[in-house]
């Protein structure tokens, strides 16, 4: 916290989002295999919350990298020991990240960038968009330092 307090930034590769993503799509799957109702994307949003909510800060920016071919990607590298590897566990991960991105949006803003990855883009030119895209964003929001908790207290319960 001290660190950030400074003035110092920190990249992160996953968020409280995807933990959400990936403990949904268990969930889903878990009462498909038992023949039962999932606890649905409130119940999991707020698990989370309870469980995260209190030692997470909110980001200044999120940045999501969609790959509309994230699936056909999964194939060449899918092995039975990696489940959330496999590519129709990888596109009802996406579903679900769409939807949690959506929402967020209401909350974020305009703190939510979004760069989809195009069949004709190689990996430099990602490079490229994404590292445009955060030096960008981090001039606006630098100066701010939003030190504030990813939800407000009064979510979390």
């Amino acid at each position: 916290m001290e660190i950030l307090q400074q003035g110092d930034s920190v990249i992160l590769d996953r968020s409280v989002y995807s933990g959400i993503a990936y403990t949904l799509q268990d969930e889903q799957s878990r009462a498909a295999a038992a023949g039962e109702d999932s606890i649905g994307y409130d119940a999991v949003a707020r698990y989370c919350r309870e469980k995260e909510g209190e030692a997470l800060l909110k980001p200044d920016l999120l940045l999501v990298v969609s790959n509309p071919n994230a699936g056909d990607l999964c194939k060449e590298r899918f092995s039975a020991d990696e489940r959330f590897e496999d590519p129709v566990t990888q596109n009802e991960i996406a579903k679900i990240f769409r939807k949690i991105v959506d929402e967020e949006k209401t909350i974020y803003g305009g703190r939510i960038k979004e760069v989809v990855v195009n069949e004709d883009m190689n990996e430099q030119e990602l490079f490229e968009e994404v590292r445009e895209m955060v030096e960008n964003e981090a001039r606006q929001f630098i100066p701010v330092r939003d030190m504030s908790w990813v939800w407000p207290r009064d979510l979390q319960h």
